[in-house]
């Protein structure tokens, strides 16, 4: 398991880098997959869930000022 986000494909800009807006609708998504692995019953997932949306969240907020909510 990474806990250092690498850079990535942005398909909106075509280039190979980090993007903020990837980076948190990644954050956002991953801890609504919580939420829902929590309301099926998944228990098992949820904690990796956390653990990369914890990692991504740093990343978001070591390189801005912007702090995700």
């Amino acid at each position: 398991m990474r806990l250092r986000p690498e850079p990535s494909f942005d398909l909106w800009e075509e280039v190979d880098s980090s993007s903020f807006f990837t980076s948190a609708v990644q954050h956002r998504a991953l801890r609504q997959g919580s939420a829902l692995a929590s309301v099926i019953g998944q228990t098992s997932i949820i904690s990796g869930y956390n653990a990369q949306a914890d990692s991504i969240l740093c990343f978001l907020q070591v390189g801005t000022s912007v702090q995700i909510i």
